[in-house]
């Protein structure tokens, strides 16, 4: 598979204050999108909902706003139970987390 999409790095970066917790993120990034899509195929837009909030939380306090912005729609399309609008959320959640994974070296 090739990507045309470019890597996409923390904007907190250099801080070396945040790099343990942005590389822990990182790494479980594809597990955090995995869990995201089971429970959205179970249609529980409640639980959906509280999940993006959580990542959408983490991906702000980390340095990923374009994540984090994406997961912040996700939780809306959850609170009207919007399936199809929360689908197009969680595939361009799943984009961005290869993007991002690609950028960090220790998640590849």
């Amino acid at each position: 598979m090739t990507s045309t999409r470019k890597p996409i790095y923390s904007i907190h970066e250099d801080d070396l204050t945040l790099q343990g917790s942005v590389n822990e993120f990182v790494i479980g990034l594809a597990g955090w999108v995995d869990a995201l899509q089971d429970v959205h195929s179970g249609r529980d837009f409640s639980r959906l909902g509280t999940l993006c909030g959580e990542l959408a939380e983490a991906a702000a306090r980390l340095g990923y706003p374009r994540l984090a912005g994406v997961a912040r729609r996700a939780v809306e399309a959850c609170l009207v139970s919007k399936a199809e609008a929360s689908e197009e959320a969680l595939v361009e959640m799943a984009e961005l987390a290869q993007c991002i994974r690609q950028a960090h070296r220790g998640a590849a």
